[in-house]
This record gives structure tokens, C-alpha cells and sequence, in this order.
């Protein structure tokens, strides 16, 4: 017995982080070419938040787009709706190119995201009643010398975060709800070196594991760069609603697989 004490004394006096789990902050990520992006500094215009999302089951994902703008060194965020100014492509899902898009989680920074009292995510909002939460930056990049396209619903990133289970493997916490409308769908174009951000929440979680966003462009499905961070293990159950006829699941609620 006391030898194995011992053992572990020293295991953690040698590797901390088996004890303590640390986040690996990514601030930047390159490709075969050797191009890198570098995460821009985020100047946005919400208060900050020590407040962490609470959730006990797969929430519903929302994740408008915040900007879209060339490689920089700071990214200022504004109240105002940036999406509808920005280069838009055929709505055809089969003719997106989104090819050399790439997407990375900024876990170094800390920004705030805004929910009203029924779990609606509102972002650019500076209305004092909602609640504010932490979150990290999205961002999704175009490293090549092509102009490349993604969808967007409703100007929100069709994604969903997803996260390693105990028996490591990749399972979604949270579930995309698709609209009926076709109105709600429209094709954004990043120019090469441009970027576009939007804010991933952080939860209020008992496991520490690994995290990725997938994101949905027309046929093709982009993962996020891999990321540490909390959750709480009940996020990855499904309520018994999400099941039935009038929850909508097998109609209009999806984890967002290849054929979707």
C-alpha cells in the first residue's frame, strides 16, 4: 500500500496535469503549404461574464455569425447585423466549395455570450435584462488563394459542438434544428486570407475532456481544431422530447452527419 502511495506521489509530482487538467490554449493553426492563421485579438463590445452555462441534457445549437473580415491582428465586434452586407453565393448546397476552409477554437480568450429568459442566444445584444455567459471564439478561415463558401441558417453557422465520452468516443452535446424555411438558407463567401467569427459557449461541467465544433457546408463536414475544456456528462443525454414525433427528431433535429 505504501508503495503505491508513493507511486503516485511521484506520478503527479512528474506529470501535475493528472492531476490538475489544464486547458491547451490553440491561438493558431497552418496547413501542408506551411500558411498559418493566427487568431486575431477580439475587442467586442458585451461586458465580460464569470458566469458558465448551465446544462443538463444536448441543448439546441445557436451560432450566429458575429464578423467577417480580412486576416488582422484585432477583430472589433459591433452591435450591428454583419452578415447581410457581406459577399453571398447561389443557394445550391450542391455547388458549395468549402474545401479549404478550416475552423479552430480560440481557447485563450474569453468572450461573453448573451441568452434571454428563453435560452435564446443573442450575441450582439446589449440588453442589460438578458444574462450574460462565458465563451470562447470561433473561427473559420480561408488559408488558400480561392474564394471558398459556407452555409449559413437564419445567419447562424450550421454546427454543433461535439465532445469524447468516457469511453472515448466522439458524441454531440448539442443538436441542430433545422428550419422549414427555405428563406432561412444562404451561402456567405470567405475571400482567401478572411475569416469569419462567431462564439462557442463554455459550460458549468463536473468532466474535463476533448471538444471540437462540426460544422455543416453544403456535403461536406468541417471539424473544428480538437479542444479542452468542461462539460457537464449529462449534456450528452437526449431528452425523451427530442425523441418523439413532436419534438421533431428524424424530421428537423439532426447531430449533422455527412448525408445531412
Amino acid at each position: 500500500m505504501k508503495t503505491r502511495i508513493l507511486y503516485i506521489i511521484l506520478m503527479l509530482w512528474y506529470n501535475p496535469n493528472q492531476a490538475f487538467p489544464q486547458k491547451r490554449n490553440l491561438t493558431s493553426v497552418g496547413d501542408k503549404t506551411h500558411k498559418v492563421f493566427h487568431c486575431p485579438k477580439i475587442v467586442d463590445i458585451l461586458p465580460k461574464s464569470k458566469l458558465h452555462l448551465k446544462a443538463k441534457s444536448i441543448l439546441i445549437a445557436n451560432t450566429p455569425i458575429e464578423a467577417i473580415m480580412p486576416f488582422t491582428d484585432t477583430c472589433r465586434l459591433s452591435a450591428g447585423q454583419v452578415v447581410r452586407w457581406y459577399p453571398k453565393s447561389d443557394i445550391n448546397r450542391d455547388r458549395i466549395n468549402s474545401n479549404n476552409l478550416k475552423a479552430i477554437v480560440d481557447t485563450s480568450q474569453t468572450i461573453s455570450l448573451k441568452y434571454d429568459t428563453s435560452g435564446q442566444l443573442w450575441t450582439r445584444s446589449t440588453d442589460t435584462t438578458q444574462l450574460f455567459y462565458t465563451g470562447h471564439p470561433l473561427f473559420i478561415f480561408n488559408l488558400s488563394t480561392t474564394s471558398n463558401e459556407t452555409e449559413l441558417q437564419d445567419e447562424n453557422l450550421i454546427a454543433v459542438q461535439e465532445a469524447l465520452d468516457s469511453s472515448n468516443q466522439w458524441r454531440p452535446i448539442q443538436i441542430w434544428f433545422w428550419s422549414w424555411c427555405g428563406n432561412s438558407f444562404e451561402n456567405i463567401v470567405l475571400k482567401p486570407k478572411h475569416f469569419a467569427i462567431a462564439k462557442i459557449p463554455c459550460y458549468d461541467g463536473n468532466y474535463f475532456t476533448s471538444l471540437r465544433v462540426k460544422i455543416h457546408a453544403g456535403h461536406k463536414i468541417i471539424l473544428s481544431e480538437v479542444y479542452k475544456d468542461w462539460i457537464d456528462y449529462n449534456q450528452f443525454i437526449l431528452p425523451d422530447y427530442f425523441k418523439s414525433k413532436d419534438g421533431g427528431l428524424g424530421f428537423n433535429l439532426t447531430f449533422l452527419t455527412d448525408s445531412q
